[in-house]
């Protein structure tokens, strides 16, 4: 015959059970959370990804910046700039920009696949006087779901092609050297029969700095 459990014993039992049920609850609806206070994720070879939250970009200096957008209406875009959010990522900015620093460059992602690069001088104080501000807001209110949660806005670009909106990640890489030489060079030739695109892996006998053609 089964023992019925002593009134202590469940006592003892329903506060555990309650802590259990209570933190099983609890965790999806702090990750749920966690990932609505993600603004974008940022990434670079060899380091951890960074997830830029609301919170981390509350506490980064705002700017303000008079633009016109592609509608060619004027608006007070406000935010912070692109190089200040980018610091996790420990880039090589100011004097440290220099050497194969300069080959590093940035692919932002829109929600929508849209995609555009810019390099690391073009952000940099020493090199340019050129704002590129990530932004959250227009004319005082918060970005639309059109254009947000966040968009970027370079004032002294003429055309806004690179005005990405939604932006989803950022992305940094480094140019990678073409191989020369006695080398296997993987090519794109265009097939005059087929008028289509067609690989090709190919060998050049001669280095590049004597100014020998590919052959195709």
């Amino acid at each position: 015959m089964a023992r019925r459990p002593l009134v202590s014993e469940t006592l003892l039992l329903g506060p555990v059970f309650l802590v259990l049920f209570t933190s099983a609850v609890a965790e999806p609806l702090a990750a749920a959370q966690d990932a609505k206070d993600v603004l974008l994720t940022m990434s670079r070879e060899g380091q951890a990804t960074v997830r830029l939250t609301t919170v981390d970009f509350a506490e980064l200096k705002r700017v303000q910046v008079k633009a016109t957008d592609h509608e060619q209406n004027v608006a007070t875009f406000e935010g912070v700039l692109l190089r200040d959010a980018l610091q996790p990522l420990g880039l090589p900015f100011g004097k440290d920009l220099r050497g194969k620093a300069l080959t590093i460059y940035l692919l932002i992602e829109a929600q929508d696949g849209y995609q555009v690069v810019f390099t690391l001088p073009e952000l940099d104080s020493l090199f340019t006087d050129k704002v590129v501000l990530l932004a959250d807001r227009r004319d005082g209110k918060p970005l639309s779901e059109k254009e947000g949660p966040l968009r970027i806005v370079v004032p002294d670009e003429k055309r806004q092609a690179r005005w990405i909106r939604q932006v989803r990640s950022i992305t940094v890489k480094r140019r990678r050297r073409i191989q020369t030489g006695k080398e296997s060079i993987r090519v794109i030739a265009w097939d005059r029969h087929r008028r289509l695109p067609s690989h090709r892996s190919l060998v050049q006998d001669s280095p590049a700095s004597e100014g020998s053609p590919i052959p195709i």
